[in-house]
């Protein structure tokens, strides 16, 4: 099913589940006005602070989320290849 452009600068280019960490992966590659890693630098916090709502309110990772996986948001620039932003959040943090 991959890829999936999210928006206009955002595609998801991957997924993938690691046993060894009990892990789901998703893979992002970002343009644009996004592909820069300072300006990604500048907005970390609050993306981090967001990404982690979105986890805890999400009904669609209710069932991994009930299997105590980890779930880990990989932003990758689309030009560079370089990584911009890695998140990764265990149940301790996501959970009740």
């Amino acid at each position: 099913m991959c890829p999936i452009q999210i928006d206009k600068e955002t595609t998801l280019d991957s997924m993938a589940y690691h046993e060894s960490d009990n892990t789901l992966y998703y893979y992002y590659a970002l343009s644009g006005t996004l592909d820069d890693s300072k300006k990604i630098s500048e907005v970390k916090d609050k993306v981090i602070k967001s990404q982690l709502e979105t986890v805890k309110n999400s009904v669609e990772l209710r069932k991994y989320k009930e299997w105590g996986l980890s779930f880990c948001y990989v932003y990758y620039s689309k030009t560079s290849h370089d990584l911009l932003l890695n998140m990764k959040f265990t149940k301790e943090q996501y959970g009740d």
